[in-house]
């Protein structure tokens, strides 16, 4: 059986790799975690794996990157993953992306946002990732028989 994916895509070299590092240290076991700092070809791997049958669990973006939004490339992902759980990555310090971030959840155009991890441990991401995760689980995997 294969594992369900958790996608990031992170423009900035240093964000990337924070981010990476923590989803595969906590959940690489469980999930095969992709993280990719150029959203076209991140979309473009999105839409084969799910083309292939591949359940994708959870796509999370920055917010901030080149030629395109994170809440403009997680309304794209809907289209080849329905069912993952949606979740845009903004800075401690960005007043800008208040009002998109709100906008984009009254609009379902994601499922929630949180703070970029900074480094580890950061329990308050891992505590929204896995609160996702739990919920992609109850309503997407079989139920024990």
């Amino acid at each position: 059986m294969t594992k369900a994916v958790i996608m990031a895509v992170v423009d900035e070299h240093d964000d990337l790799q924070v981010t990476s590092r923590m989803l595969r240290n906590r959940y690489g076991s469980d999930y095969d975690v992709i993280c990719d700092p150029d959203w076209t070809h991140a979309l473009d791997q999105l839409r084969a794996l799910c083309d292939a049958g591949q359940q994708v669990a959870m796509v999370l973006a920055d917010q901030w990157m080149p030629e395109m939004t994170g809440t403009e490339f997680l309304t794209l992902t809907r289209q080849s993953a329905p069912h993952a759980r949606r979740v845009l990555l903004f800075e401690r310090d960005d007043p800008a992306a208040t009002e998109p971030r709100f906008q984009a959840m009254a609009l379902g155009q994601i499922d929630y946002y949180v703070l970029k991890p900074l480094g580890e441990p950061d329990e308050v991401f891992h505590q929204v990732i896995t609160a996702l995760l739990a919920e992609w689980c109850a309503d997407h995997q079989s139920a024990f028989e």
